[in-house]
């Protein structure tokens, strides 16, 4: 089932089950209609701020980055940086540009920003090999 990314943490829906009946019964026990979630460590949260300004925005100011979660951003994604700079990354093919003061998608990269994105999710090294999510280029 879809995951939907909410500020206290991840929750997944119940499967469909005459959805009105079953949230009826559970807003009448004050119970959301939820199955299961998973809370956020406040490492997701600083990968979903990054990831959520690349996907809708195209840049990351790392002064914001920084100044909203007290991380130096350098040193923090710095195997992230390392990966997107390496010769065959995306900054080498010219879909990504870092900069001082953050990381910006070109306009031949906006194609590619998911590929670009999936640098910081912490999660993807842990599915290599399973066809987990939809395709990429």
């Amino acid at each position: 089932m879809p995951r939907s990314i909410l500020r206290q943490g991840t929750q997944e829906p119940q499967p469909p089950r005459s959805q009105f009946s079953v949230c009826a019964r559970r807003s009448a026990a004050v119970r959301f209609p939820i199955e299961r979630g998973y809370a956020l460590s406040a490492d997701d949260l600083i990968r979903r701020t990054v990831i959520t300004e690349l996907m809708c925005n195209f840049h990351v100011d790392r002064g914001r980055v920084e100044a909203r979660f007290g991380i130096d951003f350098q040193s923090y994604f710095a195997g992230e940086l390392a990966a997107l700079s390496d010769t065959n990354g995306p900054v080498a093919d010219g879909f990504l540009t870092i900069g001082g003061d953050g990381l910006d998608v070109t306009p031949r990269g906006r194609l590619f920003v998911r590929n670009i994105c999936m640098a910081f999710d912490r999660y993807l090294p842990a599915h290599e090999g399973k066809p987990v999510f939809s395709r990429t280029i």
